[in-house]
């Protein structure tokens, strides 16, 4: 009889049952490492579910979708055409074709995922690199159109509601609705838009678009963006602001001390009685 059938047997005495402990270890083993560990690249999370039962519509975006956690609802699905209208216009902007963008997004693929703590194997890279360069053109597009109205068509009808932008800037801004912000710099960069080398530019104009969406949230000055060593998203930008800044170190004063008259006598120092004391 085999051993198998020899445990459920026994099991069914009550007997204590026989373990191939090496096949289970090996087993456990196996399990172990399919573990997939967060990155050091995770910066991008789910609202926790008790803080999301408190107020869904908070955590939700409500005109636009970013990133892949709300990709598929269909109440988003009404801005799939400006998105990709908004692609469009970023590739005739660029002086880089559709065929670069869909390498340079291919080969950041892995580092984009692991930004995330999901993962997402329902997706293929296919419609992963696809959503990824809508998504950021559409971005990028906004942004640029927002401060520079040479950027804008005469159909625009993203401008011709300013609300609409207003929504969008709060989307933009959903925990559970980030890019990377390295993906638009790398963008942008390579469509030569501005000058490739210029990254405190693309953060000058988040930031005024960020001030025009949340006001006082966002400090009038940049510089504390400008310093951080990395952004990780548009969230962390509101964050960034609203760090305390950083105290200037008081310099450590010198302590002078007066040398004593037998010291000053030793060095040559005359010392003369005052009669009118």
């Amino acid at each position: 009889m085999k051993t198998a059938e020899k445990s459920r047997e026994k099991n069914e005495k009550g007997d204590h049952v026989f373990l191939d402990i090496d096949k289970l270890a090996a087993n456990m083993r196996k399990d172990l490492e399919n573990l997939s560990p967060l990155s050091k690249e995770c910066c991008i999370y789910k609202v926790p579910r008790r803080l999301r039962v408190l107020n869904e519509k908070a955590c939700t975006p409500q005109v636009v979708s970013f990133g892949p956690f709300h990709r598929d609802k269909k109440e988003l699905q009404e801005m799939e055409e400006h998105r990709r209208m908004y692609l469009q216009d970023f590739l005739k902007w660029s002086n880089a074709r559709l065929e670069g963008f869909i390498e340079l997004i291919g080969d950041s693929e892995a580092t984009f995922c692991n930004c995330y703590a999901e993962t997402f194997k329902d997706i293929s890279s296919e419609e992963f690199v696809k959503m990824i360069l809508v998504d950021a053109a559409f971005v990028i597009m906004v942004i640029l159109k927002r401060r520079f109205s040479a950027f804008r068509g005469r159909d625009d009808r993203m401008f011709s509601r300013p609300w609409m932008i207003g929504e969008v800037g709060i989307d933009l801004c959903m925990l559970e609705n980030q890019l990377p912000f390295f993906i638009l710099l790398d963008l942008l960069k390579l469509s030569k838009i501005f000058n490739p080398h210029k990254e405190s530019l693309l953060i000058m104009l988040v930031h005024e678009f960020l001030r025009g969406v949340w006001d006082s949230w966002v400090t009038e000055d940049y510089v504390e963006i400008l310093s951080s060593s990395k952004i990780e998203h548009f969230v962390d930008f509101l964050r960034i602001y609203q760090q305390p800044t950083r105290p200037h170190r008081p310099k450590i004063l010198k302590r002078l001390t007066t040398s004593t008259a037998k010291t000053l006598h030793q060095a040559g120092v005359q010392f003369q009685l005052d009669c009118h004391l």
